[in-house]
């Protein structure tokens, strides 16, 4: 059989994202706008994206459900439908298997007629 040598810690997915904000500014109401974010892998292992948490049902994300591999890259697009007037601030967060399993993404902006 065979015996596994302990050679340091298993590797593990790391999200790395460059901005996890994005400001849209004075966006008009009633129109959808959607922010983009790249994921790179930087870890040893695939990375695998469960699911997005958004903080309202007005916030929608679609992003990469295949494993990213190492040095890959994978997206996350969140839209935001802007029907309430005023400032907002909404987070997405990433579940994920990754080392830092936990990011928060986050839209903000101000909606103007």
């Amino acid at each position: 059989h065979m015996s596994f040598t302990n050679e340091g810690e298993i590797g593990k997915a790391i999200i790395e994202i460059q901005n996890t904000t994005k400001d849209f500014g004075k966006i008009p109401q009633g129109k959808p706008v959607t922010a983009e974010f790249v994921v790179k892998n930087t870890g040893k292992a695939p990375l695998v994206m469960e699911n997005i948490q958004t903080s309202c049902g007005c916030t929608v994300a679609d992003f990469t459900k295949t494993p990213i591999a190492p040095n890959q890259s994978g997206h996350i697009k969140v839209t935001y439908n802007a029907n309430a007037m005023g400032s907002f601030t909404k987070t997405a967060t990433i579940v994920s298997n990754a080392e830092n399993n936990t990011l928060v993404l986050t839209l903000k902006g101000e909606v103007v007629n």
